[in-house]
């Protein structure tokens, strides 16, 4: 689990929450909140809603070439689904 803090163009500020599987390094979620600031009133308003849009679509395909695209070292350079693809496989085979 981890908290990160970034802008967009127009200077306003969001906030992710990523919880990582620690053996696969499969990015399970990522929460985006927009509230940073007092800008609540701003948010419940819609001001933000196209900003806010862009955020989640820019991290969904984060998200999307994380897991499933971009190789990781730590992995034996596999990408997360395709290691826990991997691990499905070795325990269906156990269980028979």
């Amino acid at each position: 689990m981890d908290f990160m803090c970034d802008s967009i163009a127009g200077g306003r500020r969001f906030r992710t929450l990523s919880i990582i599987d620690e053996y696969t390094r499969e990015c399970l979620t990522l929460e985006v909140d927009l509230s940073i600031g007092g800008l609540d009133g701003e948010w419940n308003s819609g001001a933000l809603d196209e900003p806010s849009r862009d955020a989640r679509e820019m991290i969904e395909r984060w998200k999307l070439e994380y897991n499933e695209i971009r190789p990781h070292s730590a992995l034996d350079d596999m990408t997360p689904i395709e290691l826990s693809s991997d691990m499905t496989r070795m325990k269906k085979r156990q269980n028979f």
